[in-house]
């Protein structure tokens, strides 16, 4: 697993996130444990020779990111920091 128990997906040289689907209900409980904010990481590995990261990998992560922030600012407006 990535950070917070986020699992990570990686293909060659590529690695995108995956937890968002149940992104909501988790922020929720996070929510009433007390948290006021979260933070998503997009780990890109960065490989010029092989032309990495590709344009696909930048696209998803970027899309992940946005998911994310929304997710946070719908569900008890946790900051996402």
């Amino acid at each position: 697993p990535g950070p917070a128990g986020i699992e990570t997906v990686k293909t060659f040289f590529c690695c995108t996130g995956q937890g968002l689907d149940s992104l909501a209900m988790r922020c929720k409980e996070y929510k009433a444990a007390g948290c006021v904010f979260a933070k998503w990481r997009s780990p890109i590995e960065i490989n010029v020779a092989a032309g990495q990261p590709s344009n696909l990998t930048i696209e998803t992560n970027m899309q992940d990111l946005a998911r994310y922030a929304l997710i946070c600012q719908v569900n008890n407006p946790i900051d996402p920091s």
